[in-house]
């Protein structure tokens, strides 16, 4: 782009969401320069994005983890590792701003989705019987539940938008840790198969879960509104609301069940992955004997059966999810049936206009749980053997590391050709810990002011 002509004009209007004005977040008007330049041009390149704001520099981030990890010894020192306290201590304990403007905006949408059914049944019961309500209350009502869904849609957007930044984050400091204490690792000790799987399998896909903070508070709200819903509903459906939430409950369990089966499959996929990838930096390491013994057939063999063996553990893992998928959406159709089939077979009423659509709102709104209950328990089975191996990963001690293949390293001791300052290093950080489960928050790799070196 010509710095002479429209770059000036372009970085004074171009700016992130935190630099833009209230109104212009909520109708992502921050964003119309990009699009602008995008069609004028014809194209969009980076000089025509947003700058990165600050606060979301990977750099920072990470310093700011480490910073948080090596504070973190003194009140962990007795626990077992729990891969879930990475998690919440790169989403939380770093990013508690953005954390909670996704978090608080989830919830106001979640709320004016709760008092809908309200302003829709007085306005279906002004329609039903006429002249109990005047039309200038019906016209009132009406705006009210526009404004309504303006106000949630714009909310729910914001969440997942927010949410999308804090999982971008999180997978920027995972990346950035695991490439930073492999630089530390010996030759004889790194897996780059592993670590490359790390990188771009597990990292990559918790940064992929973009909708965690708005599943967290649509879980929170959930939880909290639950007595609210079903108070409502049973004024409305009478006992038939408890058949709703038996359905609920059924379906809570079934997709628990099969949400465990399916992290049982997800982590054997992870091994069988790791184990082709090793076998793959096995080969192209001794690529030369390979071709001076014609070893190619017998290592197209190996690796071929380690493929396949992967590719039945994800036809697993992929049925599975499907078959949560299913029993979630057959659970949530079965949620309106069966309160409509008891509050009309069994209790013997009419079912009316007002009573149905209010009744369908009230079910809308509970069906957000039912819906989520298979995705809580596919990403818990899909991010729980991720998240566990980088945490094992990031906080073994690299002295305790075993060898690519398996072999423990023999007391610790290295080869003459490798090089021996930065585990001299390493053993003094070591020597400096109290506690070996917590020397890891002693290594070079978490010191910022230190640079990063191969050993």
């Amino acid at each position: 782009m010509d710095p002479g002509t429209s770059e000036p004009r372009l970085r004074h209007e171009l700016r992130d969401q935190d630099a833009a004005w209230c109104l212009g977040r909520y109708t992502f008007w921050w964003v119309w320069p990009s699009i602008r330049v995008a069609n004028e041009k014809g194209r969009l390149s980076q000089d025509d994005l947003p700058l990165l704001p600050r606060a979301d520099d990977p750099e920072l981030l990470f310093q700011k983890c480490a910073a948080l990890w090596k504070m973190q010894k003194s009140e962990r020192s007795a626990r077992e590792k729990d891969s879930a306290q990475l998690l919440w201590s790169i989403c939380w304990r770093i990013q508690r701003r953005v954390f909670l403007y996704s978090v608080l905006h989830g919830w106001t949408f979640l709320f004016f989705m709760t008092i809908d059914p309200l302003m829709l049944r007085v306005l279906l019961s002004a329609v039903q019987d006429m002249g109990t309500v005047s039309i200038a209350t019906q016209f009132l009502l009406v705006g009210a539940l526009s404004l309504s869904m303006l106000v949630r849609v714009s909310c729910m957007e914001i969440c997942f938008f927010a949410s999308v930044r804090v999982q971008n984050n999180v997978r920027s400091v995972l990346v950035h840790a695991i490439f930073r204490k492999s630089l530390w690792i010996p030759e004889h000790l790194l897996d780059v198969g592993k670590i490359a799987n790390l990188m771009a399998t597990d990292a990559d896909k918790i940064g992929k879960w973009s909708g965690l903070l708005f599943e967290l508070s649509q879980w929170s709200w959930t939880f909290c509104s639950l007595p609210i819903l079903v108070y409502f509903l049973y004024g409305l459906v009478g006992s038939a609301a408890f058949i709703g939430m038996i359905m609920i409950i059924l379906g809570a369990t079934t997709s628990r069940s099969l949400g465990l089966a399916l992290q049982h499959y997800t982590r054997k996929v992870q091994d069988c992955r790791d184990h082709r990838a090793r076998l793959m930096s096995e080969m192209v390491r001794g690529m030369r004997t390979v071709k001076l013994q014609v070893w190619e057939p017998v290592w197209l063999e190996r690796i071929s059966e380690a493929r396949g063996l992967e590719m039945k553990a994800i036809c697993r893992v992929r049925i599975l999810q499907a078959f949560n998928s299913l029993v979630g959406s057959v659970l949530s159709v079965m949620v309106p049936v069966s309160v409509f089939a008891w509050y009309t077979l069994v209790n013997q009423n009419n079912l009316t206009a007002a009573t149905a659509f209010t009744a369908l709102a009230w079910i809308t709104t509970l069906q957000w749980s039912v819906q989520s209950l298979p995705g809580i328990y596919n990403t818990v089975a899909n991010l729980k053997p991720s998240l566990t191996r980088i945490d094992d990963f990031l906080t073994t001690p690299i002295t305790e590391l075993s060898t690519p293949y398996g072999a423990p390293a023999p007391n610790g001791a290295l080869p003459s050709s490798v090089e021996l300052r930065p585990m001299a290093q390493l053993a003094q950080a070591q020597h400096r810990s109290m506690d070996s489960r917590d020397s890891w928050r002693s290594e070079p790799w978490l010191d910022e002011h230190r640079p990063c070196q191969a050993p």
